[in-house]
């Protein structure tokens, strides 16, 4: 059953319907802090999965987000489409 569901999965019949950060956690290595985010995945076909993000992944893909949409020539009514991401204390 799961290699049938595997082989029948593509980029053309599936996609994020919806994501939600769902917790976090502070990892402390020496002086350094980062945090671990839980982010909660709901697929096009009804499944969810969770995955885990450091900041510094979401501040990535802000960064890759903007430059494609800046590559592809998008237009949008404000100068950024994207919301701020804020910064760590």
């Amino acid at each position: 059953m799961a290699s049938s569901v595997w082989n029948s999965l593509t980029c053309n019949n599936l996609f994020v319907a919806f994501a939600a950060v769902t917790g976090f956690v502070e990892k402390k290595e020496g002086q350094n802090v980062d945090y671990v985010f839980v982010v909660e995945v709901l697929w096009s076909d009804g499944r969810t999965t969770y995955v885990k993000r450091t900041y510094n992944d979401f501040e990535a893909l802000q960064r890759d987000l903007e430059t494609f949409v800046k590559t592809e020539k998008h237009t949008f009514e404000g100068s950024n489409p994207f919301p701020r991401l804020e910064g760590k204390m």
